[in-house]
């Protein structure tokens, strides 16, 4: 029997769109053993409704794309999931899914597959690496695709700074958000977030948090997906005006995330909640660590 705790993830960051992501305080559970008969899936928590029981369930998927590759076919499977992380919010359900089911059957196979294949195996069913790269290895990871090599790095990050994350009532598929993306952008647009991406990334390594706010800034895709965020602009503004150091879309949203730091969390956690309310919608808004350690596998 083997039990995998991933954690959520928020990626982009504002300009870091596709190649930047960060790893969260919240996880999905995983509990997978071989034996018996027939696969036997069981859902708890968030979105358990939601999930299949069957084997068309993204974590099972995920462990027989393992098995296959390494030619292990387990007589039966048992795989219970605990999810903490809600689903079609921006906070890496999937990508925490995915890390979960490779994971599991890495260890159940007892497969000879390193990190760096799983993150690829991952990124093939995800599509791109900015949210499965933290999911596996924590902390602050940047990354790209060239051709099938996927090149990233992973940061630690400060323990000092906070994540509040206003998850709303309503879900946005990603596909749907990302729909709504136009295929071309001006120079201006693309010269002004990179500017902004490498001033995100040196604030986050210098723990220079004064510049958070102009360096999460976005011309590439936040300003597209404000009509499928009700109160997007609204809870941002509220998030800086009661001391966030900066305020985005997580991932494809619609949750809005914010950071701040002990001192001023409470107050932001309390504004964010009153800007999606002035919107007529309703809010779960948590204050979370970042986490470092990534992907945890007992035995």
């Amino acid at each position: 029997m083997v039990r995998v705790i991933v954690p959520a993830t928020t990626a982009n960051l504002g300009p870091g769109f596709d190649t930047m992501g960060l790893a969260l305080d919240m996880y999905t559970e995983v509990i997978m053993e071989a034996g018996g008969e027939g696969i036997r899936i069981i859902s708890e928590g968030e979105g358990s409704e939601e999930l299949s029981n069957s084997e068309d369930n993204l974590i099972y998927k995920c462990a027989k794309k393992l098995f296959d590759s390494v030619e292990y076919e387990p007589k039966g499977l048992s795989v219970r999931i605990i999810n903490g992380i809600p689903l079609s919010r921006g906070l890496g359900s999937s990508a925490s899914a995915i890390i979960a089911g490779l994971l599991a059957a890495r260890e159940i196979s007892a497969a000879n597959i390193s990190d760096y294949e799983l993150l690829k195996m991952a990124t093939e069913v995800e599509g791109h690496p900015d949210n499965v790269a933290p999911a596996l290895f924590g902390g602050f990871v940047l990354s790209r695709m060239e051709g099938k090599e996927i090149i990233y790095r992973k940061v630690d990050v400060d323990d000092k700074l906070l994540a509040v994350v206003a998850i709303p009532e309503f879900e946005l598929p990603t596909e749907k958000s990302r729909a709504i993306l136009p295929r071309t952008v001006s120079r201006e647009d693309a010269i002004f977030n990179i500017g902004n991406a490498s001033l995100l990334v040196y604030s986050l390594l210098m723990k220079d948090y004064s510049l958070l706010r102009k360096a999460m800034n976005d011309r590439l895709h936040e300003p597209y997906r404000i009509p499928l965020v009700p109160g997007l602009e609204e809870v941002k503004r509220k998030a800086l005006g009661a001391g966030a150091f900066s305020a985005a879309l997580s991932g494809a949203g619609p949750t809005v995330i914010a950071f701040a730091d002990e001192h001023s969390s409470e107050s932001v956690r309390s504004a964010m909640e009153e800007g999606f309310r002035s919107a007529g919608i309703d809010s779960d808004v948590r204050i979370l660590n970042l986490q470092n350690k990534g992907a945890i596998v007992y035995r």
